[in-house]
């Protein structure tokens, strides 16, 4: 017992087996919850465009929802994900909101399900 760095090293207290592949399930799990609700948010803020678009034009109060909505399913993207995957989900929403609005116009009539 001389102070060297050998001797200052303390053993964990030994763990169950089971440990830390429970450890590994949960974080697993909550990492696919939160894509999950990433996800969920981007689809409310889609439709919530689509509908303010094509189906109720002039009620912004859709509009508003669905870009609150799609700014903050980019902004959790790139809290919880970082940068990369932030910027794979925020160019997709682009790219599936303007598909949308793209199938909307193209196919739909706004005349026939607008509120007159």
């Amino acid at each position: 017992m001389n102070g060297t760095a050998v001797d200052c090293v303390q053993l964990a207290e030994p763990q169950p087996p089971f440990a830390r592949i429970a450890s590994i399930f949960a974080s697993k799990i909550r990492l696919f919850l939160t894509l999950a609700l990433l996800l969920l948010i981007i689809l409310v803020g889609l439709v919530c465009l689509f509908a303010e678009f094509f189906i109720f034009p002039g009620l912004t109060i859709s509009g508003i929802l669905g870009g609150v909505c799609l700014l903050a399913g980019v902004i959790m993207g790139y809290r919880n994900f970082g940068y990369t995957t932030g910027n794979i989900i925020f160019f997709s929403t682009l790219v599936v909101s303007g598909a949308v609005f793209w199938y909307g116009v193209r196919s739909l009539s706004s005349k026939q399900f607008a509120i007159h």
